[in-house]
């Protein structure tokens, strides 16, 4: 009933006087919103995207989203500063019912090199101030291959994202539909650059009441991953491969009964591979499942969601060896034969995905400590930039648990400014030689250090190769020069 209503008031609007009413008083709130958060004198900018100045911006469907520059503060403040701005944030939501969503783009002092190099892969070329003005432009060129990797990671994280929302029951337009329009975006965009004029048929794309969409969603990621490893020149052994490195291992007792629940609508001993990761449950299948069984077998993992509280996700073998997942991967079935491995299996394009998810880590820093329970939201996020620093650094994914502390350790013996600055530090030197348990306002410390370490050395790389050549200033000898520098 209330999409109703929003679509009713929609078509209303597309009447011009009312168009421009609407986008006047669109305007009007977004001014409110600049001036708030311009209030802090730590906020160096406030950019603007979702097209309100825009004909085509449907006020009570789409939404804004906000990126908001921020100074480098002292050290020791950081912390105190960004809980004032997420004041400032949630006072800006809720004048402003435009901008929906919690989480928003916080661009910290050391990610604007970031942005100026990259600024394609955050989406900057949507971003507009108040005057309509481009705050950030691209200037450096990127090569084809990180452009690909680029559009498949975002396809890969909206599907995902999709199936989330569909399993919680969150099908509304603006929860599900949302995804699924992002996911098909991001798939157009990457046929675009490999197969232009393919397109994924309305009825399908387009948010329906039943889980065809999903599905359609779902398959169509393994076709993405098909074309792109097609142009890649780039072949599909990873699970083989990670069959032959891990020994299985039995399933914990929550995997166990969520397997048990699967095993009543779905042919488990059909699938290549049953993979447990990050808290989830990766079916691999041979990616010759029609929509229907995608479609059939996504509705009953919804039913094994709500039982166990297990997420599950399908992939083909090719979009499974696309898929960002970094480590920490257990086999819990497979029907492939183990062989000799012959080095690591590490997911194909991982370092352009590392590129791509560590261009936000300072932003995931920020809004982390803004969340209710700020040293549980921080932890993960500091792991997260250890372990894509220490890659960068070593070129090796570390594949076992470890906490935070660890990873520290490995970094800090390769980058010997990162260790210098950490002792300076007072409370984070005690913090590393006492063993005690950080707090929020420490592990915030840790992590923008280590952040802004990670992003002076990712602004550095070079991705302007050609699309199959080696790229040798990836290497990890050439890294660590950089990190010294």
């Amino acid at each position: 009933m209330l999409n109703l209503i929003r679509a009713l008031l929609n078509a209303l609007i597309r009447f011009a006087i009312l168009q421009a009413i609407a986008l006047a008083v669109i305007r009007a709130l977004c001014v409110i919103s600049w001036w708030l958060l311009r209030g802090s004198k730590w906020v160096a900018g406030v950019c603007i995207s979702g097209g309100y100045d825009c004909r085509k911006f449907r006020p009570l469907m789409g939404d804004i989203n906000l990126a908001i520059a921020v100074r480098r503060t002292p050290p020791g403040l950081g912390y105190e500063i960004c809980r004032a701005l997420h004041v400032r944030l949630r006072l800006a939501r809720l004048l402003n019912p435009l901008v929906r969503d919690v989480w928003q783009t916080i661009v910290t002092r050391a990610q604007w090199p970031l942005v100026e190099r990259y600024g394609y892969l955050f989406g900057a070329e949507e971003w507009r101030s108040l005057g309509g003005a481009v705050p950030w432009k691209n200037s450096a060129p990127l090569n084809e291959r990180l452009m690909l990797a680029a559009h498949w990671n975002r396809q890969h994280f909206w599907t995902t994202m999709a199936v989330r929302k569909a399993f919680e029951a969150q099908r509304s337009m603006q929860g599900l539909g949302g995804s699924l329009k992002r996911a098909r975006f991001f798939a157009t965009r990457l046929r675009e650059r490999i197969a232009p004029g393919s397109e994924i048929p309305d009825q399908y794309a387009d948010w329906a009441e039943d889980w065809c969409a999903v599905a359609w969603s779902v398959r169509d990621l393994a076709r993405s991953a098909d074309l792109l490893m097609r142009e890649l020149d780039m072949k599909p052994g990873l699970v083989q491969s990670i069959c032959a490195e891990y020994q299985r291992v039995q399933p914990s007792s929550l995997e166990s009964r969520a397997l048990a629940s699967m095993a009543e609508a779905v042919e488990l001993d059909e699938l290549i591979a049953i993979i447990g990761t990050e808290g989830c449950i990766v079916l691999v299948n041979d990616g010759t499942w029609s929509l229907l069984e995608y479609a059939r077998t996504l509705k009953a993992l919804a039913l094994v969601r709500r039982e166990t509280g297990v997420l599950t996700f399908i992939h083909t073998e090719s979009s499974f060896a696309l898929a960002p997942l970094r480590g920490r991967l257990r086999v819990l079935r497979s029907r492939l034969p183990l062989q000799a491995s012959h080095g690591p299996a590490l997911p194909l394009l991982l370092r352009e995905q590392l590129l791509c998810q560590s261009l936000y880590m300072g932003t995931d820093i920020w809004m982390a400590a803004g969340e209710k329970d700020p040293r549980a939201a921080l932890e993960p996020r500091v792991l997260d930039a250890l372990e894509t620093y220490a890659f960068f650094l070593t070129g090796e994914l570390h594949r076992d648990e470890r906490s935070w502390r660890e990873a520290l350790q490995l970094v800090s013996s390769q980058d010997a400014d990162l260790r210098r600055r950490l002792y300076e530090t007072r409370e984070l030197a005690d913090l590393i030689s006492t063993g005690i348990d950080p707090n929020a306002e420490q592990l915030f410390e840790l992590g923008s250090i280590v952040f802004e370490r990670l992003a002076s050395t990712v602004v550095t790389l070079d991705f302007r190769s050609n699309i199959r050549e080696l790229d040798a200033g990836l290497r990890p000898a050439n890294i660590r020069q950089v990190a010294a520098s």
